[in-house]
């Protein structure tokens, strides 16, 4: 999900926009930020304690089952995925 800042219009340079948006932040700039509605694109139906919950549940299982086998793999895939993201460099300051 992108993070995304109000800032009152005229705060922000050409510049700063370009550092926030270079480090994954949109900024957006409004006339009266007490007048702006913020809403979330999307909610999560089940908490993070959830998706734990169910996924010790499939673990205590049938091991060979394809369900079991697809949830497992993709988890690997993405605690990867994760991981190299992590090891990456942070982007160099503008500063």
């Amino acid at each position: 999900m992108t993070n995304i800042v109000l800032f009152p219009r005229g705060q922000l340079t050409v510049k700063d926009a370009r550092r926030l948006e270079k480090h994954g932040i949109v900024a957006v700039e409004v006339d009266d930020p007490s007048k702006v509605i913020v809403t979330m694109p999307s909610s999560s139906l089940l908490s993070p304690d959830d998706l734990m919950m169910s996924a010790m549940h499939g673990m205590s299982g049938d091991y060979s089952t394809a369900e079991h086998s697809k949830f497992f793999s993709e988890l690997h895939r993405r605690l990867k995925a994760a991981e190299t993201k992590r090891a990456q460099p942070a982007p160099e300051s503008d500063a």
